[in-house]
């Protein structure tokens, strides 16, 4: 079909010249990936029934029906007659699942087996874009912290030059082998007639658009002014106009690429050409007439709504706001037009699910567009209309979503407020306002919020006049003109005491404000004047909230200067019963022990700890109270408080099986708090961890890597999860959490300075284990730079080395960096890592002589060789035991498999010595089962191991294994 439809096109002049004559040459063909973000869509199903592929997206990507979904792939995998082809398309949807359920890792291995069974599916040809697709989320995460780290400008280059680095080694260059490697695996596949293979070259092109796509992606991730950021911008351009210009035969891949290349053209500032450039796709059509399918007919609607709404956005940034509106405006029909039924006509697309979001974008940037032509009331009917049907729908349904448009159309609003064409309510204002301060444009936000004060109408004043000077206040406050913050939050104390926002926000605001503004003199804001106004507020209004809200922001302030007691004290003047602050109160009261506790163990102050300590069964069994209580009245902030306490509490008490049903909480009920979530999830997992469900509680830290990627409680959580992985033995999963830590933004500048040694090692040793090589080898490279003469830690790094050159199987390198130990440290036992020194150079010989002979047979020498390192790991592990039961101890069941594991190995390679002819080698088997075989009684698992070799050294030796106590067999 590619080549009719290729030589139908027959490369007409306007495609030589580079140019793209669209207009009926676009058949449905291939995938790509969405525009501006880094996702695979599946590649279509080669064995599921429509109706059955609709169902299973529907239960993943719409309704999130996990647990029904993988039952009922499972229950269809069972079926009798399934082939391969169902089974692997069966297979690659629980993958999505868990990708789904954002267990990344699990996702991953799962991904790896689905490659071993099914290696000429396109998902397994493709699988590398996905484990790409988790470093990019990490490099962005990485990227927008270092934007919020700001403020220190040293660890927010350190991260910044850590993405970029990231990006260059762990995604450009491998992403570029993987393009290459797919164009040669479909240039060396050929069909019946010698042409390429069309289905690997469909691979192919999707690989090199995900090529396209990332460098916008990254890009728009680096800070406005970093100069790699046009560097990257014009690399993806330069991708994208290849693509456009080479790529004929998957011609909705093409029109993707040209999507891009308008989108990078837009993003360097080059509005004209990027206009121009979308402007052909405006009218795309198919080859051919009659009825198309739904899928052409969807995938020809998103290509042209997004070209439509690019190019005019493209418009609007270059001032040609006539030409935008009259483009939109074609979209502006609540019906299919008959006469052009690919045209994605608003009232139609925005019913999709995956549409919705750009016909709302439409819809917005027509208003702005419409505005700024000069018709500011149709403009802002456009736009107010988003704002009225997505709030509605965000209250009824609480859909994050809804409230995502609903803060568009308030930037859409900032748009035509800074335009300073158009004279706004003060309500729009104050939405205009609203969306400025997301996009943290904050002196246009204040200007709006101040224009809105000045506009508001007399019907208006009463609700929007206490809302604009509270978000005046906020924004002072966050650019430090606190004198401004205080000023605004205290006239709203003189004139709308009564308002809402000043009893749940403005009083707390206000005194805050007045602490920064008067601190530099001495002067605390609780005994400042303008905080008495609230008092005397309360007294006139004959209303207690006020007071109990001023004691609470005391409180806070107290508890802010780790003023525990006064903190407690204050707190609880509040009645509990109070329906508005009790319940808030005296949770945070109970929480101040907590604050304490850590600040007395962070400190080694073991009386406070002891005091503390002593409080908490009481603590427990109030928090409990309040807890129940804050649930049943569905107050959510003492919830969390009082949850977040009380799961400490257990933690510290040492019931974690408590701590984990009070902490899943924040898993749940309290999912949407976003200041206790982060500490709840992490004391979740350490709970989990200590009550010896590490395991099953990945699900747990999944949840708390997404949603507190940046903060510390995720390093600790991972940390905790690697340690409890390594105890069950599960070294690749420890191997993938103890990454997580290393990589994580808190832990990066704790590992600059020689203090860390120790940890980097250990992070070496649990990378190495897990076979993480190239990133363990990061770490040694690290440890070499901050140790100096770190002596006995950089003994033990370079025996991490070895064992990271042995994961990567280079045995001539095992070898000469072990002898390299030996040279320097010697092998007498006083080390704890001496015998498995000598153990793995004498493996490391046996491996390496293996490689230089054929299968079954070893030289001489090599056996020699390794017997004399095996030997001596024997002595000194033996000795170690002899000297742990002379001074009365135990011998632990780790150091004793050990000595069995070597002692096989050692009787191993005098099997080899004695079939080479030396008898000798065949004597020390058997003098050495004979003597042990009273203790090899204790190790069942390797006792027919030993005694296969005896029989064998025995017949050897011509003697009867009978007379030993040994069959014949």
């Amino acid at each position: 079909m590619a080549r009719s439809l290729k030589a139908s096109c027959g490369r007409c002049r306007t495609c030589r010249a580079g140019r793209l004559s669209f207009r009926g040459r676009a058949p449905l063909a291939g995938v790509a990936c969405l525009v501006g973000t880094f996702s695979i869509t599946p590649v279509r199903s080669q064995g599921l029934q429509d109706e059955d592929r609709v169902f299973a997206e529907a239960l993943i990507q719409e309704l999130r029906y996990f647990d029904t979904a993988r039952r009922w792939l499972n229950q269809l995998r069972s079926s009798r007659g399934v082939k391969p082809p169902m089974k692997a398309e069966i297979d690659s949807r629980l993958i999505d699942i868990l990708q789904a359920e954002g267990k990344t890792a699990d996702a991953l291995a799962a991904l790896d087996e689905f490659k071993k069974n099914y290696p000429t599916h396109p998902r397994a040809a493709l699988g590398s874009l996905e484990q790409l697709g988790a470093v990019i989320g990490d490099v962005l995460s990485r990227l927008e912290n270092a934007e919020l780290q700001k403020t220190d400008s040293k660890k927010a280059a350190t991260m910044l030059a850590g993405a970029k680095s990231d990006f260059a080694e762990k995604i450009e260059k491998p992403l570029e082998a993987l393009v290459k490697d797919l164009f040669r695996q479909a240039a060396e596949s050929k069909d019946d007639k010698g042409n390429e293979d069309s289905q690997k070259k469909r691979l192919a092109y999707q690989a090199e658009l995900v090529q396209v796509n990332i460098y916008l992606v990254y890009a728009r991730a680096l800070p406005a002014d970093d100069k790699d950021r046009e560097q990257a911008l014009e690399k993806g351009l330069e991708f994208a106009t290849r693509f456009v210009e080479n790529r004929f035969e998957f011609y909705i891949m093409q029109y993707k690429a040209q999507i891009q290349k308008g989108l990078y053209l837009l993003e360097l500032g080059r509005h004209a050409a990027a206009a121009e450039e979308l402007s052909l796709l405006y009218d795309i059509e198919p080859p051919y007439s009659g009825e198309y399918p739904p899928a052409l007919v969807k995938a020809f609607h998103e290509i042209r709504l997004q070209a439509l709404l690019f190019g005019a956005r493209a418009l609007n940034v270059g001032s040609r706001h006539t030409e935008a509106a009259d483009q939109l405006r074609r979209l502006m029909k609540a019906k299919l037009d008959p006469t052009d039924r690919l045209l994605p006509v608003i009232g139609h697309v925005e019913k999709d699910p995956f549409l919705e979001k750009f016909a709302v974008q439409a819809r917005l940037e027509f208003g702005v567009a419409v505005a700024a032509a000069g018709d500011i009331s149709a403009g802002m009917a456009s736009i107010h209309k988003v704002i009225a049907k997505y709030e509605k729908l965000y209250s009824e349904t609480e859909d994050p979503k809804y409230n995502a448009y609903v803060i568009d159309a308030r930037k859409a609003l900032g748009q035509v407020s800074s335009g300073g064409k158009a004279n706004l309510s003060g309500r729009d204002y104050y939405q205009a306002g609203i969306g400025l301060k997301s996009q943290l444009k904050l002196e246009e936000a204040l200007l709006s919020f101040q224009r809105g004060l000045a506009a508001l109408s007399a019907t208006e004043r009463d609700q929007y006049a206490p809302l604009c000077l509270n978000e005046i206040g906020e924004i002072c406050y966050i650019m430090e003109r606190y004198d401004e913050s205080a000023l605004a939050f205290s006239e709203i104390a003189y004139f709308y005491s009564g308002s809402d926002i000043f009893l749940q926000k403005a009083a707390r605001s206000f005194v805050g404000a007045v602490n920064k503004a008067k601190g530099e003199l001495g002067v605390a804001g609780v005994d400042h004047a303008g905080f008495l106004v609230l008092e005397k507020k309360a007294a006139e209004k004959g209303d207690p909230d006020v007071e109990h809200q001023a004691n609470l922001a005391n409180a806070q302030r107290l508890e802010q200067q780790a003023q525990y007691s006064r903190a407690r004290t204050t707190y609880l003047k509040i009645p509990i019963d109070n329906p508005t602050y009790g319940l808030r109160a005296h949770s945070s009261a109970w929480a101040t022990y907590m604050r304490e506790y850590e600040t007395a163990s962070a400190g080694s102050d073991k009386a406070v700890e002891a005091r503390i300590v002593a409080a908490f069964p009481e603590g427990i069994d109030a928090l409990k109270d309040i807890l129940a209580r804050a649930l049943e009245k569905e107050d959510a902030r003492a919830a969390a408080v009082s949850a977040l306490a009380l799961g400490q509490m257990q933690f510290q008490s040492g019931a974690y099986a408590d701590a984990v049903s009070t902490l899943k909480l924040f898993a749940g009920k309290l999912g949407d708090d976003r200041v206790y979530r982060c500490a709840g999830l992490g004391y979740l997992v350490l709970s989990a961890v200590r009550d010896g469900k590490g395991k099953t509680s990945s699900s747990f830290y999944a949840l708390l890597n997404r949603s507190c990627k940046a903060e510390a409680a995720t390093a600790a959580a991972a940390y905790a999860l690697s340690d409890d992985a390594t105890a069950r033995g599960e070294l690749k999963a420890a191997g993938i959490y103890m990454l997580h830590y290393a990589q994580h933004p808190s832990t990066g500048s704790d590992l600059q300075d020689k203090a860390a040694l120790p940890l980097l090692i250990k992070i070496v040793q649990v990378l190495s284990d897990g076979g993480l090589i190239s990133d363990a080898r990061k770490y040694v490279e690290m440890a070499k730079a901050v140790g100096g003469d770190g002596g006995d830690l950089l003994r033990v790094l370079l025996w991490m080395e070895a064992k990271i050159a042995k994961s990567a199987q280079d045995w001539s390198k095992v070898i000469a960096l072990l002898n390299r130990y030996v040279k320097e440290y010697g092998v007498k036992g006083d080390n704890y890592e001496d015998p498995f020194v000598c153990q793995e150079l004498g493996w490391a010989t046996i491996k390496l002589a293996r490689l230089k002979t054929r299968k079954g047979t070893l030289p001489l020498a090599a056996c020699f060789e390794a017997n004399k390192f095996y030997g001596h790991a024997l002595y000194l592990l033996d000795s170690f035991i002899r000297r742990s039961r002379e001074r009365g101890q135990g011998v632990s069941s780790v150091v004793s498999r050990d000595y069995w594991n070597v002692a096989l190995r050692l009787m191993q390679i005098n099997s080899h010595i004695g079939r080479n002819g030396d008898k000798d080698g065949y004597n020390d088997i058997h003098k050495f089962v004979n003597e042990n075989k009273e203790r090899l009684t204790g190790q069942p698992r390797l006792r027919s191991r030993f005694e296969k070799l005896w029989r064998e050294a025995l017949e050897g030796l011509n003697r009867a294994p009978s007379d030993y106590g040994l069959d014949a067999n």
